[in-house]
C-alpha cells in the first residue's frame, strides 16, 4: 500500500522541516517584540509629555488680542497658540499665562462650570492636572496653587489689545497684588 521513499527517511525529513519552523518562530519572537517594545515606547512618550508640560518658545512676539470692544465684562477669550487666557473685568483686561502656578500644567476656561465671583454666573478658570482653580481676576478660589495666575502686561493700540507672550515680560503676582497687569479700557 505506502511504500517509503528510498532517498528520504523520516528523521531527515523532520530535521529540515524543524529548521524552518525554528527560523520562523525566531522571526515571530522578534518581530512581536519589536512591536512590544514600539507600544511601550510610544506609551512612556505620552506620559513624560504629560509630566513635563511644554515651554512657551518662540521670541518676544506680540498677539494681537483683539478689539477692545469685542469683549464685554464678564468674559473670557482664550488664544490657545500663545497660551493666554484674555478676561475682562469691571477695571479692564487681564492677560493671564495659561499655565498652573502650582506644577505648570495648562489652565483652561471651563464655561460650564459655576462662577467665583460676582461677574458671571457661570466660568472659571481651571487646571486640568491638579485641579486648582482661579476666579477671572486669576485669584486662587480652590486647589494646591501656591499663588494667583501670572500676566502678561497688555498694550493698546488705536483700539486694539496687544501682548508679548514671551516669558520675560511675564509677571509674577502674590495674594497680595491682585490688581497687578490689569489695563483699563479708557
Amino acid at each position: 500500500m505506502f511504500m517509503p521513499i528510498q532517498d528520504q527517511t523520516p528523521e531527515s525529513c523532520c530535521e529540515s522541516h524543524c529548521a524552518r519552523g525554528t527560523r520562523r518562530r525566531l522571526f515571530l519572537r522578534w518581530s512581536l517584540f519589536g512591536v512590544g517594545a514600539a507600544v511601550l515606547g510610544q506609551f512612556g512618550m505620552m506620559l513624560a509629555g504629560f509630566a513635563w508640560p511644554k515651554r512657551l518658545r518662540g521670541r518676544d512676539a506680540y498677539v494681537s488680542l483683539g478689539r477692545i470692544d469685542d469683549l464685554r465684562i464678564g468674559e473670557v477669550r482664550e488664544f490657545k497658540f500663545a497660551k493666554i487666557l484674555l478676561s475682562r473685568v469691571p477695571e479692564g483686561f487681564l492677560a493671564f499665562y495659561g499655565r498652573c502656578t502650582h506644577r505648570g500644567c495648562t489652565v483652561k476656561w471651563e464655561a460650564e462650570r459655576p462662577s467665583e465671583d460676582d461677574l458671571a454666573p457661570f466660568g472659571s478658570f481651571g487646571c486640568v492636572c491638579h485641579g486648582s482653580f482661579f476666579d477671572r481676576y486669576g485669584q486662587i478660589v480652590a486647589g494646591p496653587a501656591p499663588r494667583p495666575l501670572d500676566v502678561f502686561p497688555i498694550r493698546i493700540h488705536n483700539g486694539e489689545l496687544f501682548t508679548s507672550n514671551s516669558r520675560i515680560t511675564l509677571i509674577e503676582r502674590t495674594r497680595e497684588d491682585a490688581t497687578a497687569g490689569i489695563v483699563s479700557a479708557e
